[in-house]
């Protein structure tokens, strides 16, 4: 007499061999999504924190020289701000950059993707008249983001020298 042998599996059938590749490839996709997800997130924080340093500086640069600065003239989009024993910085906004132009030198961007200057509606500068006679300027700034959209940076800086006269008088 013969006896049977049960039959026994050995490895993992067709069925079993699909549903797991499939369990793989769904849990594959989702780690990628997430890495490029992250991915684009970092890069948008660097943009932000790169565009925030270069608006920093920029305006720094115009509030110190508001500050320090006798007299400002505008003509057309260009403010020149003088100063006692020096030469007289100018500022424009011109081809969607805010431009320094110190002593007799060419103009130097300051910041870029700055929103072209509307002469009237939106300079880059204006006198408060009510704080005119101590020196006060408002400083408008419209920035277009790398992610699309605008923002507004709105900062007021007051002339030393008009202040002082002010409290003198």
């Amino acid at each position: 007499m013969t006896r049977a042998h049960p039959r026994t599996q050995a490895g993992f059938g067709l069925v079993e061999l699909m549903v797991g590749m499939a369990i793989g490839l769904v849990i594959t996709l989702g780690a990628g999504t997430i890495f490029i997800e992250l991915s684009q997130s970092q890069k948008r924080t660097q943009a932000l924190g790169r565009q925030q340093a270069e608006v920093t500086f920029a305006m720094d640069t115009l509030i110190r020289d508001i500050r320090r600065a006798d007299t400002i003239e505008r003509k057309g989009g260009e403010y020149t701000l003088s100063f006692p024993g020096g030469e007289p910085h100018r500022y424009r906004i011109k081809d969607g950059a805010l431009e320094q132009k110190i002593d007799d030198g060419d103009f130097q961007p300051l910041l870029t993707g700055v929103v072209a200057e509307a002469d009237a509606e939106a300079p880059l500068m204006t006198q408060d008249a009510s704080a005119a006679s101590w020196g006060a300027w408002r400083l408008h700034l419209e920035i277009d983001t790398d992610m699309g959209g605008l923002r507004r940076f709105d900062m007021v800086a007051v002339q030393r020298q008009a202040a002082v006269d002010k409290d003198d008088a």
